[in-house]
């Protein structure tokens, strides 16, 4: 299945698969990769500020898988070098994920070790570092599946999710970011996406 026409499914299967694995590290870079030229696709600016709006567009689906879509704007109190500073001190997902994950992955090929995979805690721990959901992660991989950009993509039949009780396969997906977001409006009714 490895070409280029499919590139951002090959993409998938492998943040998938790590995913599966337990590595949500491996799993960011290489959907990173793919979120990257999902955005293009859709017409994002080849930059950091495309990159950041893709994942800004679509916090509703990211969160609602990733970390309950009551927290869609959440802003943490959590500075790194690596990351601009802002007048208020708060950095959003999208500047963790785009200087955090992306950048110390494609540019030293790793990322800090600020950054800490938690089952369900979110929020800075105390000691400098950040606590994440590895849902986010899934939440992302989700995101560039559900962009109409990708409706031409595939992956492996077997790879699907749960949120909140429902489970959703990756390749009844693709393309189909509003029939995704309708279905997840249905599960948070009280704060849906």
């Amino acid at each position: 299945m490895k070409n280029h026409e499919n590139a951002i499914g090959n993409r998938v299967t492998e943040a998938f698969g790590h995913m599966v694995a337990g590595d949500a590290r491996e799993a960011l870079f290489d959907i990173c990769a793919a979120a990257e030229r999902t955005a293009r696709q859709e017409g994002y600016s080849r930059n950091r500020t495309g990159f950041k709006a893709f994942v800004i567009d679509n916090i509703p689906i990211i969160a609602a898988i990733g970390i309950g879509p009551a927290l869609a704007g959440l802003r943490f109190q959590f500075s790194h070098p690596d990351i601009p500073a802002s007048s208020d001190g708060t950095c959003g997902i999208e500047d963790i994920i785009y200087h955090l994950a992306r950048c110390g992955l494609y540019h030293d090929a790793s990322m800090t070790n600020a950054i800490r995979f938690s089952e369900k805690t979110i929020g800075p721990d105390g000691s400098g570092n950040l606590q994440l959901p590895r849902m986010l992660v899934t939440g992302l991989i989700v995101a560039v599946v559900a962009s109409p950009a990708s409706s031409d993509q595939i992956t492996d039949d077997q790879h699907w999710f749960s949120c909140n009780g429902q489970v959703f396969y990756l390749n009844k997906l693709w393309g189909k970011r509003d029939d995704l977001l309708n279905q997840l409006k249905g599960l948070w009714p009280a704060s849906g996406p």
